[in-house]
């Protein structure tokens, strides 16, 4: 009986969860539909809408999480905050080996460390990996909110792991902790045996169209990208990163891709699957949940595991 009540009360925070996601995605876009009502009313130069646009559309998303957290929904997404480290729950190899290996997963809005190990995420990485450590991090929206994810990332969870003398670490992201990944990738691409991406936000519907209809990232021109990146240009500066792949296919082949056929993130996962080999984009039924991307870790990382197992060490990067 109380195990019939822990699934209950599981499936009822995993349906708020989701009710609260697409309250957010809502009113975001509406917040953006509002800023472009009053940017053309107030004659605001097309030059400073983009960029004002997006800060506008930002907070009033943001705006709507401070409601939700004041309600009795509040234990059911973790927002997080930045102010403190990023908490990280270490779940060690049931089969430990000499070859040390780290799996880092970020977990997708509204989730943390706790989600996921409730979910099973650890379990599923390590039932197809069982030589593979596996840290579930609590990333949540406010790193990413307030700009301090990528530095924090790599102060408080991939430099100590390196310290610690793991030999190959990959990091893997479902949701918004995949656009994480690639953003830490583009920062520190010496840093990682690879990426693993689950259903990965990849930008605005209007940049995918825009890269679509150049015929893929790598006709694309992103323009002029600043050597920095951030909350206004990290949608195209990951892109350009994807881009670069078309010259450097090894780090490509670095890159592994899981999303489900009715998965709202679909219609990119599709797009950035035109820059990999086709052997590293996985489109399973299923939608955008932890269930479908648990199954989905199964098959990805036992497939890592015999590419690993199968290639000389030689050719496998390791972190500097």
């Amino acid at each position: 009986m109380m195990r019939d009540a822990v699934r209950r009360d599981a499936k009822t925070r995993e349906y708020l969860r989701r009710r609260i996601w697409d309250a957010l995605s809502r009113t975001l876009h509406l917040g953006r539909s509002i800023w472009d009502a009053l940017a053309i009313r107030c004659s605001l130069a097309p030059s400073r809408r983009g960029v004002l646009r997006l800060a506008f559309s930002a907070r009033f998303a943001v705006a709507l999480g401070a409601c939700l957290a004041a309600t009795a929904l509040e234990g059911c997404v973790a927002i997080g905050d930045s102010r403190v480290p990023i908490e990280t729950m270490e779940v060690a190899a049931p089969r430990p080996s000499a070859e040390r290996t780290l799996v880092i997963v970020l977990p997708g809005f509204g989730a943390d460390a706790a989600l996921m190990s409730e979910r099973g995420v650890a379990a599923a990485i390590q039932e197809a990996w069982p030589d593979a450590d596996v840290w579930l991090t609590s990333a949540t929206f406010a790193y990413y909110r307030d700009g301090r994810l990528l530095d924090r990332l790599q102060d408080e969870v991939v430099g100590p792991a390196i310290k610690k003398g793991y030999r190959r670490i990959w990091l893997a992201g479902a949701s918004m902790g995949g656009i994480g990944a690639l953003m830490y990738e583009r920062e520190h691409p010496d840093a990682l045996a690879g990426i693993v991406l689950f259903a990965p936000f990849l930008g605005s519907n209007r940049l995918l169209e825009e890269i679509r209809a150049a015929g893929g990232a790598r006709q694309w021109d992103p323009g002029p990208l600043p050597a920095e990146i951030n909350v206004d240009n990290y949608q195209r500066q990951v892109w350009g990163m994807v881009k670069g792949w078309g010259q450097r296919p090894e780090l490509a082949r670095r890159v592994w891709l899981y999303c489900g056929t009715d998965d709202r993130m679909i219609y990119g996962a599709q797009l950035l699957a035109q820059e990999l080999p086709a052997a590293n984009f996985l489109e399973r039924p299923g939608g955008h949940t932890w269930s479908n991307w648990v199954s989905g870790a199964k098959e990805v990382f036992a497939r890592i595991r015999q590419l690993h197992n199968t290639t000389e060490s030689s050719q496998i990067p390791r972190p500097r």
